[in-house]
C-alpha cells in the first residue's frame, strides 16, 4: 500500500490522490470501467439519461436516514462520518503491523507534520479513535455538494433536484451531444481536459460520483453524488 494513503484519506484534499496510488498505474482505465459497471445497467455500453437518475435516485434513498424524500445537511454529515469511519477503520487494520491497536509513525508512513496533527493527544501513535474522528475545518464537500444540489435554497435535497442533477451531468459530459454517456465520456478527468467547469468537479469528486456505495476508497463514498 502507498505510503501517502493514510495521510491523502485523513486530509480530505487528498482524497482522490489516495485512491489513485491505491489503484496504481491503470487507475484511470479501471475507474472509468468501474463506473460504466455501476451507471449502465443494462449493459449496452452506454449510460442514458434514465440510467443517471437511477443512480442518484438510489444515493438519495441512501442519505435519507429518516425516509422522508429529502436529504438534510445533517444527513450529509452523518453519511460522510460514517463513510470515512468505515475507510478509516479498515486503513488502520491494514496499517498496524503488530496488532496493538496503535499506529506509529513508522507504521502509518505519514510525513512528521501529518502524524502530528492526527495525534490529537500527543503521545507517538494513533489509535483507530483518532484516526476515524472526520476530518476538521470547514464542511467543504459536504457543505457544498447541498449549495450545488440545493437549487431552490431549501437546505435540503429532494428528488426534484435530483433529476435536475442528472439531466446537468449529462448535458456537461456528452461531448458528442448524441444524448447518452460512453466510457470514454465517463472518464474521470475528462470535463475538465475539454474545458468544462465541471461544476462541482469530475473524476469521484461529489458532483460525479456514482452512489457512494459502490465508489472507490478515494472519496465518493461518505455521502457525495453528482450535480
Amino acid at each position: 500500500m502507498n505510503k501517502l494513503t493514510i495521510s491523502a484519506l485523513i486530509f480530505g484534499s487528498g482524497l482522490a490522490l489516495a485512491g489513485a496510488a491505491l489503484a496504481g498505474p491503470d487507475c484511470g482505465g479501471k475507474a472509468k470501467a468501474g463506473r460504466m459497471s455501476q451507471l449502465d445497467t443494462n449493459k449496452d455500453g452506454k449510460v442514458t439519461l434514465a440510467e443517471l437518475i437511477a443512480s442518484k435516485q438510489s444515493w438519495l434513498r441512501e442519505v435519507d436516514a429518516n425516509k422522508d424524500g429529502v436529504a438534510t445537511r445533517a444527513e450529509l454529515e452523518a453519511r460522510f462520518a460514517a463513510g470515512h469511519a468505515e475507510r478509516m477503520t479498515k486503513l488502520f487494520d491494514s496499517k498496524d503491523a503488530n496488532k496493538d491497536g496503535r499506529l506509529t509513525r513508522e507504521e502509518s508512513h505519514m510525513p512528521e507534520r501529518w502524524f502530528s496533527r492526527a495525534d490529537t493527544n500527543k503521545d507517538g501513535s494513533l489509535t483507530r479513535e483518532e484516526l476515524t474522528q472526520p476530518p476538521q475545518g470547514p464542511a467543504g464537500r459536504r457543505g457544498g455538494k447541498l449549495a450545488q444540489l440545493d437549487t431552490n435554497s431549501d437546505e435540503k435535497i429532494d428528488g426534484t433536484e435530483i433529476k435536475d442533477a442528472a439531466t446537468r451531468m449529462l448535458q456537461r459530459l456528452d461531448q458528442n451531444k448524441d444524448g447518452v454517456l460512453s466510457a470514454d465520456e465517463l472518464e474521470p478527468n475528462h470535463g475538465r481536459h475539454h474545458g468544462h467547469d465541471g461544476r462541482g468537479g469530475h473524476g469521484g469528486t461529489p458532483s460525479d460520483a456514482p452512489h457512494p456505495s459502490n465508489t472507490p476508497a478515494q472519496g465518493n463514498r461518505a455521502g457525495t453524488q453528482p450535480s
